[in-house]
């Protein structure tokens, strides 16, 4: 189960997310956390302001988020919890301004990429600390595991590769044992460590992909993504009115969503899950037993099923591929139908036609390259075509 920043934003908000892993603990719940909401963009200022050597600008992020992190504590946790979690927090925050200060005197040695990873990698280890102390004090038998320990990559700090078979060794040999001791197992989304024992973080969409990891390596039922949105919905819903949750996905179809601008899920999240069959939920934190998305390869329906959009800086960013047909470029937009054979469908077909730019048709997905300024129009025909 994986909860994102939106869903561990404040003490409300962490509250819904331990009822929703109370009503499964009897499926032993592996649990992983994002940093707070905000706190990532904080530390990424904090770094920057470190290297362009702005000591005022970092000792107020410094001390933001070090009250915030132990106030929002105090409002979880209470007694010995609360005394540990305190100290745990204010250990970590010296070793955050140990770094901070290094940078700042000019006695960091590494690569900026490098202190990037080491400076972003304590949103997660604050929040995870919270969060456990939160769930003991409210009787959930809970075991935090630090996932640096675990999670294996390379050298390439802010979008590392992982070692998929030494982390999934390490993963499932020590949850096995948290499990002899705890209800719950929590650990952290997005951080790492690279063979050579520095910090390294996994890029865009890291705990999405963290969890689906320990999902492949503990050989799980279900990876839930718990987010801020009743499932993935059929258009991006602040362009688009009248989006539906989409109930069923194929892993290739969200893998071509993500690709073409609707990252609800990255592809890097997907993989691990499909190598074992294991369904990826993706349900709303505020909103437990409402409508959710599941992708996987069981039951499929076809048909079309998604409205993307993707910029053409993106497309240069990211590159798509197998989609190599998609010279897009500044000032441009890839407005793509996807779905399982939707690339036959009559539906679309019109939709294309009366829109009148050139389609890219392939099986499962039909995608145009149109005017920035002409995007949403276009996405908006789109869906209300599929939709009929």
């Amino acid at each position: 189960m994986k909860f994102g920043g939106s869903s561990v934003k404040d003490e409300a908000a962490i509250g819904r997310v331990m009822a929703i892993v109370r009503k499964h603990l009897d499926e032993k719940p592996v649990v992983i956390v994002s940093a707070l909401a905000a706190v990532t963009r904080q530390l990424l200022a904090l770094a920057e302001a470190a290297r362009s050597g702005d000591s005022e600008t970092a000792e107020k992020i410094l001390n933001y988020l070090e009250i915030r992190h132990i106030d929002l504590a105090a409002q979880l946790s209470s007694g010995s919890l609360l005394q540990d979690v305190r100290e745990n927090i204010i250990r970590v925050m010296s070793g955050l301004y140990s770094d901070v200060s290094a940078c700042i005197c000019g006695s960091w040695t590494s690569t900026p990429e490098a202190f990037q990873a080491a400076i972003i990698s304590h949103g997660e280890l604050l929040s995870s600390m919270v969060i456990n102390a939160a769930m003991n004090c409210a009787g959930i038998p809970c075991k935090l595991l630090d996932a640096r320990k675990m999670v294996i990559t390379d050298d390439n700090f802010l979008s590392a590769a992982v070692d998929m078979d030494k982390t999934c060794a390490n993963i499932s040999e020590a949850v096995g044992q948290a499990f002899d001791e705890a209800q719950v197992v929590l650990s952290q989304g997005f951080i790492a460590t690279s063979r050579s024992g520095k910090p390294t973080v996994l890029g865009f969409e890291g705990s999405d992909y963290t969890a689906a990891i320990f999902g492949l390596a503990t050989g799980a039922d279900a990876v839930d993504i718990w987010t801020d949105v009743d499932g993935v919905r059929s258009a991006d819903p602040r362009i688009v009115e009248g989006t539906v949750c989409v109930p069923s996905l194929s892993y290739e179809e969200a893998s071509d969503m993500a690709l073409l601008g609707a990252r609800v899920l990255h592809p890097l999240t997907i993989r691990p899950a499909r190598m074992k069959d294991i369904p990826i939920n993706v349900r709303n934190t505020s909103n437990p037993d409402g409508e959710f998305s599941t992708v996987c390869d069981r039951h499929l329906v076809p048909g079309p099923k998604v409205v993307a959009l993707l910029k053409g800086k993106d497309v240069s960013e990211m590159g798509v591929g197998e989609f190599e047909d998609l010279h897009c470029r500044p000032g441009e937009t890839v407005v793509s139908i996807i779905g399982i054979g939707c690339g036959s469908d009559a539906r679309v077909a019109d939709a294309v036609r009366a829109a009148g730019y050139k389609a890219m048709v392939r099986p499962d997905s039909v995608s145009a390259i149109v005017p920035d300024d002409a995007a949403v129009s276009v996405a908006r025909a789109f869906h209300k075509a599929i939709c009929k």
